[in-house]
C-alpha cells in the first residue's frame, strides 16, 4: 500500500512539474466512437491542464481485425501519444486481443474496463482524469515523465537514508553497549567456500 501511494504521489508531482514546464501528456483513445466520445469528455472536464487528447481511433464494432489494426496504427503514428486507453465496450470479447496487439507500440497502455473486464483481479488500477483504468503494461522507459520520476525517487531515497542514519547509529551503539562482540552477527559456515 505504501509503495502504491508513493507511485501515485510521485507520478502526480512529476506530471505537475511537466505542466509547469508547459508539457502535457498526450492521450489517445481507442474504441467505439460513442465510448471514446464519453471518455474524451471526461478527460476534457477533469484534467484539461495536464492531459491533451491527441487522437481518437474510432473502431467500428463490425469492422475486420485488419481494418481496426490499420485505424489504430494510423492514429498512433499520427498522434505519437504518451498513453493509449483502449475502451472495448461494445466490441466483441474475441476481438480484444487483436486490438491490444495493435496498441502494443504505445509507451503506456491502459484498458477502460466494462463489467466483463472488471473481473481482471490482480491487475494494477490507475486513473486518467478520474476515469478508472487498468494498467496493462506501464513502460516508464519511454514515458514523458521518466526523468522527473527517477529524480524524485532518488531524492526521496537519499532523504530517507540521511534521516534514518542517526537512528541506525543509535541502534548500533545500543547493541555495542548491551552485547559483547560486533554489531553485525557473523558466523563461520561449513561448506565449499
Amino acid at each position: 500500500a505504501l509503495l502504491t501511494a508513493w507511485y501515485a504521489l510521485s507520478r502526480t508531482i512529476a506530471l505537475t512539474a511537466l505542466h509547469r514546464m508547459g508539457r502535457r501528456v498526450r492521450v489517445a483513445l481507442v474504441g467505439t466512437e460513442s465510448v471514446c466520445a464519453t471518455l474524451a469528455g471526461e478527460i476534457r472536464n477533469h484534467a484539461p491542464r495536464l492531459l491533451e487528447l491527441s487522437d481518437i481511433a474510432a473502431v467500428d464494432a463490425d469492422a475486420s481485425d485488419d481494418a481496426a489494426a490499420a485505424t489504430i496504427g494510423d492514429a498512433l503514428r499520427r498522434a505519437h501519444p504518451d498513453q493509449v486507453v483502449l475502451a472495448p465496450a461494445g466490441i466483441a470479447s474475441a476481438r480484444i486481443p487483436s486490438l491490444l496487439a495493435a496498441c502494443d507500440a504505445a509507451p503506456e497502455l491502459f484498458i477502460y474496463p466494462d463489467i466483463e473486464l472488471a473481473a481482471l483481479s490482480g491487475a494494477p488500477l490507475a486513473g486518467i482524469a478520474g476515469v478508472p483504468v487498468v494498467a496493462l503494461h506501464p513502460n516508464l522507459a519511454s514515458s514523458p515523465y521518466r526523468y522527473g520520476k527517477r529524480c524524485l525517487d532518488f531524492a526521496a531515497a537519499a532523504a530517507l537514508l540521511l534521516l534514518g542514519a542517526p537512528l541506525w547509529l543509535l541502534i548500533a551503539a545500543a547493541i555495542r553497549l548491551d552485547s559483547p562482540g560486533p554489531v553485525f552477527f557473523t558466523q563461520e559456515r561449513v561448506g565449499l567456500r
